[in-house]
């Protein structure tokens, strides 16, 4: 597959929560419950999907929102290259963890769709070419020059990092762009 991506992981106590995974019962089951220790470690990957040209997005021209606005149509899908990274990332998460020394391993297949992730990014890409971008480099508007859009819609695509600082970078920047422009009358 095309890219790479990112594993994170984490522990936490679940309480006596794991009890319903222990045998037994009576004073034996008491004694096992207390005896097992009940933490857990999970991890998790993530990384990109391509920018797909035919994942797009529009106006829905048959739907509008509680406040008569026509709602955004996203059409996106993963393809051949995010399936075969997610069965590489099950197959290192649970590498990672038995080498670690972890017991009873268990994967854990929750295959994401477009749209459930935390970073979401693009719909409004950057770009030189009014064709193929909506935004010039700036995060303007190539249509509308007083509009300036500065949050993850300006990606293509996202890659396995937090897209974070560089949209703060990106509005910095866009922000002087605009206050520029402003002085010299051209917004």
């Amino acid at each position: 597959f095309l890219r790479g991506y990112g594993v994170q992981g984490g522990s936490h106590g679940r309480g006596f929560g794991h009890a319903h995974a222990i045998p037994g019962f009576g004073a034996s089951f008491k004694k096992a419950v207390k005896e097992s220790p009940p933490w857990s470690v999970g991890m998790s990957g993530f990384g990109e999907c391509l920018a797909y040209e035919d994942n797009f997005c529009r106006i829905d021209g048959n739907r509008v929102d509680n406040w008569g606005i026509p709602v955004l149509h996203i059409d996106a899908r993963f393809r051949d290259n995010e399936r075969a990274m997610f069965e590489d990332m099950i197959q290192t998460c649970m590498e990672l963890l038995e080498a670690a020394g972890a017991e009873h391993v268990r994967e854990y297949r929750d295959y994401s769709t477009p749209g459930l992730a935390i970073h979401e990014v693009g719909t409004a890409r950057m770009g030189d070419d009014p064709e193929t971008s909506f935004l010039n480099r700036w995060n303007q508007s190539h249509d509308v020059p007083n509009v300036f859009v500065t949050d993850g819609s300006c990606y293509p695509s996202a890659a396995c990092q937090n897209p974070t600082l560089t949209l703060m970078a990106l509005t910095a920047r866009a922000s002087d762009y605009l206050v520029d422009q402003f002085k010299t009358g051209n917004i």
